[in-house]
């Protein structure tokens, strides 16, 4: 199993987590149907955090700006590679 479908299955055990279909392809997740997440493929995860969360993982290099910001509910999503484990 892969380092991308092995996050994915924890994810979903998570209280009220589903899974479902982005607009722009990958897999989302959701909590009572809101998003808060979604993948593009291996390499790219998107998360929703608070503002005070946002700068701190900037800060400290944890996380990168969302690349593609379609509205302001949209700012609190981050991207960071998943490194692969060699």
């Amino acid at each position: 199993m892969s380092l991308t479908q092995t996050l994915q299955d924890w994810i979903l055990l998570l209280p009220n987590v589903t899974k479902a279909l982005p607009r722009f392809g990958g897999t989302e997740f959701q909590v009572h149907g809101l998003e808060f997440m979604h993948t593009h493929g291996a390499l790219q995860l998107d998360i929703k955090l608070s503002k005070q969360d946002q700068e701190r993982m900037l800060k400290e290099g944890k996380a990168e700006p969302h690349s593609f910001v379609t509205s302001p509910s949209r700012l609190g999503h981050f991207q960071k590679p998943i490194k692969k484990r060699h």
